[in-house]
């Protein structure tokens, strides 16, 4: 699982950063250094302290046999990509340049999901992600696991970054890898449409 995971997360960071360049949509970014050096979970919180309660007018429902969540609607369901699978891998993209990858694989009671985390910073701390703070966390709504958040500049440009979680699901045989991506344009927007994905990803 691991290996494919790395690949999986590696090709969907270069076909964005691609995909920007493409489109003229790559710029330079003036922040103060207190964005770089903060602690990217209170940037996280204040995100979503800002943006305040969605109603149910604003959501997307998708419902599939293994599991329900919820995403905003003006966000984008990414149904083209060669590896979407509905329900084991699949991209929901904001209306800027920033995404979340949710990957759903076999997992036994009680496995250890540190590889999975392993292989996939592997991948974003250094090649994609110039980490200049760290962050931690131990939830991703209802799932206790292994969080990090990394945040600097994507591909050593664009101010940004990622939180990437593992854990395995109670009572049953699944675990979950999500990765979001942010470019610091989006956060305001991005950070509180993940945190309503994490509180609606629900199992059947």
């Amino acid at each position: 699982m691991g290996s494919k995971t790395l690949s999986v997360v590696w090709w969907r960071i270069l076909v964005l950063v691609g995909m920007m360049f493409a489109l003229g949509t790559v710029g330079a970014v003036n922040l103060p250094l207190a964005f770089f050096f903060d602690d990217p979970e209170d940037d996280r919180e204040e995100a979503i302290e800002d943006a305040g309660e969605w109603s149910e007018s604003d959501l997307v429902t998708v419902n599939r046999p293994g599991f329900t969540l919820q995403y905003p609607k003006d966000w984008r369901l990414a149904t083209n990509q060669a590896d979407y699978k509905p329900d084991s891998l699949f991209t929901i993209e904001t209306p800027g340049s920033s995404h979340i990858v949710i990957e759903i694989f076999d997992a036994a009671p009680g496995m250890d999901v540190s590889g999975a985390m392993d292989d996939v910073l592997q991948a974003l701390d250094g090649p994609a992600v110039e980490t200049y703070s760290y962050g931690s966390f131990e939830t991703w709504g209802n799932y206790k696991g292994v969080g990090k958040h990394l945040k600097g500049k994507i591909m050593s440009m664009i101010p940004g970054g990622c939180r990437v979680f593992a854990a395995v699901v109670p009572g049953t045989n699944k675990g979950i890898l999500i990765t979001e991506f942010y470019m610091s344009e989006d956060l305001p927007v991005a950070l509180p449409g993940y945190d309503l994905i994490s509180r609606t990803l629900v199992f059947k």
